[in-house]
């Protein structure tokens, strides 16, 4: 099956992400401007790039801020730095659920 780069109608998201796809309708469907939007501000939020893959039936999305939030180092020695981290985690986990109930608006995706 080729695949082929296209260009969305949002500059910020196009100089942020690159879209390769097989049906260049259905990305266009799928990538409304609301959900470049819910895509770019969760990558600002945590300072990191989404990767979002949509693939037959499935699909696989990443945030990649550079941190391991599920191994925890030994410099979480107190109780407060562990509370730190998970606020921390939880922020990150709810920039990708954003952009998941932002695809769950669409009755149809596959």
């Amino acid at each position: 099956m080729s695949q082929n780069k296209v260009e969305m109608e949002s500059d910020p998201f196009n100089q942020q992400f690159k879209v390769i796809t097989s049906d260049d309708e259905l990305a266009f469907y799928i990538l409304t401007p609301q959900f470049m939007e819910h895509i770019v501000a969760a990558d600002e939020k945590v300072d990191g790039y989404t990767k979002i893959e949509f693939e037959n039936s499935r699909v696989t999305l990443a945030l990649n801020n550079g941190k391991n939030s599920f191994e925890l180092t030994k410099t979480l020695w107190s109780k407060s730095r562990l509370d730190e981290t998970r606020l921390r985690f939880r922020y990150e986990l709810n920039s990708i659920l954003s952009i998941v109930d932002e695809m769950l608006t669409k009755e149809n995706l596959f």
